[in-house]
């Protein structure tokens, strides 16, 4: 019983694990090609991307992650810390082109109350 509960838990720590933002995304990185990112699309990105940690409502905290909705940070330091992450949360540049991290970055300022 406690070998079957280790290896279901170590599955779920995997699926976690690859679940943040691993899979690039098939926009401008790809093509190289400017693409507008829509407010809709920022927001399906923040909740395939970030969702899991963030929770969609930027509220969740998971694995550390800060509650979204208390964020004084600017837009610019918004943007670095999705470029190039910060404590357990993973770097997206090579995840996500420029334009989605500015529209991710973007999106998350209507969390703040």
């Amino acid at each position: 019983m406690k070998h079957t509960i280790l290896a279901v838990s170590i599955v779920a720590l995997i699926g976690l694990a690859g679940s943040c933002g691993s899979s690039k995304s098939s926009d401008v990185a790809a093509t190289g090609q400017t693409e507008k990112v829509t407010p809709e699309k920022a927001v399906k990105l923040f909740n395939r991307k970030c969702g899991l940690c963030h929770g969609k409502d930027g509220k969740k905290q998971l694995s550390g992650a800060p509650d979204l909705t208390q964020s004084e940070l600017s837009k610019e330091k918004r943007v670095a810390i999705i470029t190039h992450g910060k404590g357990n949360m993973p770097p997206f540049e090579e995840r996500l082109s420029a334009t989605e991290i500015e529209a991710v970055a973007d999106y998350l300022a209507t969390f703040v109350e």
